[in-house]
């Protein structure tokens, strides 16, 4: 229960600080993402059992964290469950429930579409993983254009929403010798031009290979990135960045007990785009369950930048909210009984304050 009250004091005391005055603050709202395809699949139900599998956020849990102060929320969601059939219909009824909750409250709703650059596709083999683009051909950067279309058509009377292109794409390969850089830029350039053919205006979020950390942008992705074309001018640079060993977002502490670790990685991310004029967001950091974690003082550090940058850094999402979470769960920032609401409000107290 202490180490729960630390990451939520931390978290709390993030939100709405005088140098981060006018960025956007929030949270992931995990659910929709969870479970093994292929693990869970069956012909019933080839990506999948609502409810059983995954779940998509209860509206009252995203009021509860506008209520907490949050300005925005990333919601992470599988392409498989919004377009079963490649090309067809799209079911973005639930997303449509927690927009309408969102837009009551001024609160921007990231789209992240959780898919590292793969789907899983029905085959008369059963289902596949294939990579969009990829060598076995079964998913093309026209079918992912498809399915942005579609989201832009429903969403591009919303301002607030926000379309994130593809969560952590890595280790993309090609059929014809392209580098993952450029994979990726076609990719993000079919899904602009659909986007706005769509006539949405929207923010538009791109991430970087190698898990969209932020290195990857300032260096294998920045010239693939500064050629990316939108008529609308409303890109936005996503980076995530943990600090454990390798980055991964599992361990509590910052590799080597380096509580700048994450401050300086991102510190060059802030350069590049000072220097290209382009913006910035941090869509996911850990603030880990542990109040003597050398990763909680690291998290804070690097926010402390983010926050102090606002020219170029739009603002941050922590990972992860969202009841779905083991109550064990490092990053685990949602509170279910018996935990104490209070607790919750003591967090944002302490992030007010910072």
């Amino acid at each position: 229960m202490r180490a729960y009250i630390a990451t939520l004091s931390l978290f709390m005391s993030l939100l709405n600080t005088p140098s981060g005055a006018g960025q956007l603050q929030g949270v992931n709202l995990s659910g929709a993402e969870f479970k093994d395809i292929k693990q869970t699949s069956t012909t019933a139900t080839p990506f999948g059992r609502l409810n059983k599998d995954y779940a998509w956020p209860d509206p009252l849990v995203l009021k509860g964290w506008q209520d907490r102060g949050v300005t925005v929320v990333r919601l992470p969601f599988r392409w498989e469950r919004v377009q079963p059939d490649l090309r067809g219909d799209v079911s973005l009824d639930h997303i449509a429930k927690l927009v309408e909750v969102a837009s009551r409250g001024t609160t921007v709703v990231i789209l992240d579409m959780h898919n590292y650059g793969n789907r899983w596709v029905s085959t008369p083999d059963g289902v596949k993983q294939a990579q969009i683009d990829g060598p076995s051909g079964l998913v093309t950067r026209d079918d992912y254009a498809d399915v942005w279309r579609k989201i832009a058509e429903r969403f591009k009377d919303y301002p607030l929403v926000q379309f994130d292109l593809m969560n952590e794409p890595h280790d993309l390969k090609s059929a014809d010798a392209a580098t993952e850089a450029e994979i990726l830029r076609r990719m993000y350039q079919a899904a602009i031009d659909a986007i706005r053919g769509a006539g949405a205006t929207n923010s538009i979020h791109i991430e970087p290979p190698n898990w969209a950390k932020s290195g990857a942008l300032v260096s294998s992705f920045s010239d693939a990135a500064l050629s990316l074309r939108d008529p609308a001018d409303n890109l936005i640079f996503q980076v995530h960045q943990y600090v454990d060993k390798g980055e991964k977002g599992i361990l509590p502490d910052a590799a080597n007990g380096d509580v700048d670790a994450g401050r300086r990685k991102i510190e060059a991310a802030t350069e590049w785009a000072r220097k290209h004029r382009k913006i910035l967001f941090l869509g996911e950091f850990g603030i880990p369950n542990a109040s003597s974690s050398s990763g909680l003082t690291a998290a804070s550090r690097m926010i402390d930048h983010v926050q102090g940058n606002p020219d170029v850094w739009l603002g941050w999402t922590a990972w992860g909210g969202g009841k779905a979470w083991r109550e064990d769960y490092v990053f685990r920032l949602e509170s279910t009984p018996p935990v104490d609401p209070a607790g919750r409000l003591l967090l944002f107290e302490k992030l007010h304050s910072k």
